[in-house]
């Protein structure tokens, strides 16, 4: 009989499998560590055939299918495909998913930020750190704000049903 982690990994790995990620040896070891690692959610980032061309991907898979995890799962990909439609924020766009367990494991596949992104957004705020740490929370008060009372009805349908 196997173990509920036996179970897990191979499900990480029919996955990853189907959605033809290149998984070398560095993929093992770091599909190894993530699966044992206690977390409600396995991820990475690793290349992807998509058609003729091989692209940097982000996946996420859920541990296991309870509604106490795969709903907050549904509403974070919808809400980042929402995000990315809409053009509200820049966020990561969202590949392919699934979320119904009846037609096999449930993932996301999304796309990843371009490898210099991080850097380029630590020397803005770098340059800009002469701005005060109170300043700054009050320039960036507005934004939150906008984002946390965003009107349900703006919202995607499913994601109004998730937060009932």
């Amino acid at each position: 009989m196997k173990t509920r982690l036996e179970r897990y990994r191979r499900r990480v790995n029919n996955v990853l499998q189907e959605q033809r990620f290149i998984i070398g040896d560095e993929e093992k070891v770091l599909i190894k560590k993530r699966t044992s690692n206690g977390r409600r959610y396995f991820y990475m980032v690793a290349d992807r055939r998509e058609g003729k061309r091989v692209v940097r991907r982000f996946i996420k898979i859920p541990e296991n299918n309870t509604k106490k995890l795969l709903l907050p799962f549904q509403r974070q990909i919808e809400i980042a495909g929402y995000l990315k439609k809409k053009k509200i924020i820049n966020t990561r766009g969202v590949i392919v998913y699934n979320f119904d367990p009846k037609k096999g494991t449930p993932f996301a596949v999304m796309e990843t930020f371009p490898s210099g992104h991080a850097k380029s957004v630590l020397s803005k705020i770098t340059r800009e750190s002469n701005i005060s740490g109170s300043a700054r929370r009050n320039e960036s008060l507005p934004n939150l704000s906008d984002f946390t009372i965003y009107p349900s009805v703006r919202c995607p349908p499913v994601s109004k049903k998730c937060s009932r």
